[in-house]
């Protein structure tokens, strides 16, 4: 079986060799074993693909800005076309500094590929696209998404951490993010989508971060604030 390359240019990776089964069932175990190969092998090739391509972040293995953005204009030109729902989780690492500073860049440099292990986890749907937006800054589009839907992942992210400290070097770090949530139609535009996430991730840091916030018929939510 030729082992191909997914894309406009289906390049030839290689050649998976297979004896013949013999029995029915046998046939059936080197099918199941194949598919669930295929399944494995996918996500893994298309990640290594994107860092080649540049857009993957080598450090989180999250997405770029760039590829956001585009990928955040398609979603708003199907939410024109029909309505279907979108919306935007941002993140950001409470006192990020202070890991470059108190202790160093490679302790920075790990909090970062930790969260970024923490959003991967923590996704449900294969559609969501997770980006380092900034130093420690992450954006994630959820499509046919509500607040609810977005609030719930967001608040997946938080308890990862929360229950997931940093082990490094015999030290632990607590890691701690505040998110802000906004869904498609809470804004006149993308444009304004973007300053009303910029917005509530600044009333979270202001009171008291560790947090997800939300503004839900006019009123700012917060949700589920760790002690």
């Amino acid at each position: 079986l030729p082992i191909l390359r997914a894309g406009q240019h289906e390049d030839v990776l290689g050649v998976l060799n297979i004896l013949h089964p013999g029995s029915l069932e046998l046939q059936r175990q080197w099918e199941f074993l194949l598919s669930s190969l295929i399944r494995i092998l996918n996500p893994v090739c298309r990640q290594l693909e994107d860092t080649v391509a540049g857009t993957r972040d080598p450090l989180m293995g999250l997405y770029t800005r760039g590829y956001f953005e585009n990928a955040l204009i398609s979603a708003e030109r199907v939410y024109r076309d029909s309505q279907t729902p979108f919306a935007v989780i941002m993140l950001d690492i409470d006192h990020f500094k202070n890991f470059n500073d108190r202790h160093s860049y490679a302790v920075g440099d790990a909090v970062l590929a930790h969260v970024g292990r923490a959003i991967t986890d923590t996704g449900l749907s294969v559609d969501d696209v997770e980006a380092r937006v900034g130093g420690e800054e992450v954006k994630i589009l959820c499509p046919d998404t509500d607040l609810q839907g977005a609030i719930r992942r967001a608040e997946r992210i938080r308890a990862c951490l929360a229950d997931r400290p940093l082990e490094l070097g015999g030290q632990r770090f607590e890691i701690k993010v505040t998110v802000a949530v906004v869904e498609r139609n809470q804004a006149e535009n993308i444009e304004q989508l973007g300053a009303n996430l910029d917005a509530l991730l600044h009333q979270g840091k202001l009171t008291g971060r560790d947090r997800t916030v939300a503004k839900h018929h006019g009123i700012i939510n917060r949700v589920a604030v760790t002690d």
